[in-house]
């Protein structure tokens, strides 16, 4: 994992920055890169690359980036793991080629200079990387199909800048700092920025599976490229096999063991769901040097109970394991020490999170495996399909004017979850004729973020989270009525959720302690295999995870496959205490920018969830802006 940086002036001049403005830049990511850090310039100086290492794959100075192909003439700046290079590498071997490192990045260089972007295909792993191209004269940026590493880019003066964390375009002195509306009303209704915007004006998010081409025609506004797409199939091509509980657990067997692959200790997050056991599980198959860590939120008994589970776990599989609590003091302090850049600000349990990866790093461990999409592959959520199949019904009932619906806002409330707010949202929904209901958090109410937008930032919001939930299912299907409604949630989910919310936020807490996080359940294929399937596989006489548990029975026990889903860390109710949310009171209270300009008074919101968004977007704005 590793921190990367590019700059490629538009007009082919110099980017006219000095080495040591580029190195600050570059070091701002040192979280993500401890261990080296390499430059590298055109001689004109008309494009820049830099990189800072966290050393998991070749430790060895062959392995540093950024890294030059032969000719000379192709260069990478690269961030993330190829878990497949090894098997990559035999084929390029067989067609003549030879290496000078035992590292994945060679692999690309060699893999793009045969087949150019379509190479990018080929990568089974996360990455995200910047690519320059001189015999075309271009710098070329991609992002793994799942978004697992993120990576921004921007046009400040006469330069496009790209960074794997936005605040590091942000603080080249030719930006212009501003809130931008769009990634506003994306935050306070969906919890977190949906790509391509951001929360920084002018600078955008590359979407996952895509690439763009960077040269002297390049303009920001242009839609990025895809060049990945997943096995989506249609209701009557979906199958309940008799042996998906044997094909799927050979799958998630081989995605825990290549994400194994490591020059550095590695271990597991394990809570005690299902998810984490599983994993657990298959990397003992492989190792017996499993490390698996484990997190208590002390005075809270739910929190205890899920510690008590994972630790018989780890005595089952003889794992090494680590335990850690975290106070209400202990929050607070990593709360203040952890402004996000990006956009998951509104997550509570990434405090705990950041914690475990100090834990992890603190005993040597590097590489961790979390449980990640899981939940939304194999229906973890309690009500999660019928909250689909809901939408579903809503279309058969016909829309609503558009006249009607923004009539009915002024009757809706501020901030609050009441009968009246979900009717005014509800006709919302039917004036834009939704496809899918969106399941996941949000601090307010679609209407809700509207207006707060137009109030502090004088503007309306130029995006909408109906349309941008119906654009995600119309730019990939022809038509809705022949797909189910857990494809129809897929879509959402590896357009945004995944990649804006979930991954961001492991990405951010785990690399705040230079850690390396990997999801095997976001393995392609297992995405692909969970996208064949029937939804009664996964939820079947209102248990949710049916085909999960039904491995689990197998791999862990049947009393642990039986356990309820429960909340990480106990729940935001445990996180959100009355402690902590007098200490984000006292923080706005204190905030510069809110006592200037306020999204909201803490005094107006009606939850604990909105006052933890209010208050760290203002500590965002207190940072960045």
């Amino acid at each position: 994992m590793c921190g990367i940086l590019g700059l490629y002036n538009l007009r082919g001049a110099s980017v006219g920055r000095s080495d040591e403005q580029i190195a600050a830049l570059r070091d701002m990511m040192c979280h993500r890169g401890p261990d080296a850090y390499g430059t590298k310039s055109a001689p004109d100086r008309s494009w820049v690359l830099a990189h800072r290492r966290l050393a998991i794959i070749d430790l060895s100075e062959k392995g540093r980036q950024p890294m030059s192909a032969k000719s000379g003439r192709v260069h990478l700046c690269y961030n993330g793991e190829i878990y497949n290079y090894r098997e990559l590498r035999r084929d390029l071997a067989a067609r003549g080629h030879s290496f000078a490192s035992e590292s994945d990045t060679e692999i690309i260089l060699l893999l793009y200079q045969e087949m150019g972007v379509e190479s990018f295909a080929l990568l089974r792993g996360m990455f995200a990387l910047i690519l320059v191209d001189d015999d075309r004269g271009q710098m070329l940026i991609a992002r793994d199909p799942v978004g697992k590493k993120p990576l921004y880019y921007g046009v400040v003066g006469d330069n496009v800048i790209v960074a794997s964390d936005p605040g590091v375009i942000s603080r080249d002195p030719a930006y212009r700092k501003a809130v931008d509306p769009a990634g506003l009303y994306s935050l306070l209704s969906m919890g977190a920025v949906k790509s391509p915007d951001t929360l920084f004006l002018g600078i955008r998010k590359l979407e996952p599976g895509r690439y763009r081409v960077v040269d002297r025609n390049f303009r920001l506004e242009d839609p990025s490229t895809p060049y990945f797409k997943f096995d989506i199939r249609k209701k009557d091509e979906l199958r309940a096999e008799d042996d998906a509980v044997d094909e799927l657990d050979r799958l998630l067997d081989q995605a825990v063991e290549r994400r194994m692959i490591s020059d550095v200790p590695f271990g597991i997050y394990l809570s005690a769901g299902i998810d984490s056991a599983l994993i657990l599980s298959y990397m003992s198959r492989h190792t017996d040097r499993v490390n698996t860590f484990s997190i208590d939120m002390t005075m809270s008994e739910s929190s205890r109970r899920e510690t008590d589970v994972a630790r018989g776990l780890a005595k089952q599989f003889n794992a090494n394991h680590h335990e850690v609590q975290i106070t209400d003091d202990e929050y607070i302090d990593i709360l203040q020490s952890f402004v996000f850049e990006a956009s998951t600000m509104s997550m509570p349990d990434s405090i705990l999170i950041a914690k475990l990866s100090r834990l992890a790093r603190d005993n040597g461990v590097i590489v961790i495996e979390t449980g990640e999409g899981a939940d939304e592959l194999f229906f973890g959520y309690q009500g999660y399909l019928p909250t689909l199949n809901e939408s579903f019904d809503k279309l058969q009932r016909g829309r609503v004017s558009r006249a009607v619906a923004k009539a009915a806002r002024a009757f809706g409330t501020e901030a609050r979850f009441d009968r009246r707010s979900y009717l005014v949202d509800g006709l919302d929904m039917r004036s834009r004729h939704l496809l899918i209901s969106d399941f996941h958090y949000q601090p307010f109410l679609s209407y809700q973020a509207e207006r707060r937008v137009r109030r502090y930032a004088g503007v309306h919001s130029p995006a909408n989270k109906f349309d941008m939930l119906n654009s995600v299912v119309t730019e990939q299907v022809d038509r809705w009525e022949d797909y189910a409604p857990s494809t129809m949630s897929f879509l959402w989910n590896v357009s945004y959720r995944w990649a804006d919310l979930l991954l961001d936020r492991i990405d951010s807490a785990t690399m705040s302690a230079s850690v390396e996080g990997r999801a095997p359940f976001l393995d392609v294929d297992v995405i692909n295999y969970a996208l064949s399937l029937r939804d009664e596989l996964k939820v079947q006489n209102g248990t949710s995870k049916y085909i999960l548990r039904r491995i689990a029975e197998r791999r862990v026990s049947k009393e642990h496959a039986a356990l309820p889903k429960r909340g990480f860390g106990g729940g935001n109710e445990n996180m959100l205490n009355d402690r902590v949310c007098a200490f984000m009171r006292a923080r706005l209270d204190a905030s510069p920018s809110y006592r200037e300009s306020p999204l909201m008074t803490h005094d107006k919101l009606e939850s604990r969830s909105q006052l933890f968004t209010v208050a760290q977007f203002h500590a965002w704005v207190d940072k960045w802006m």
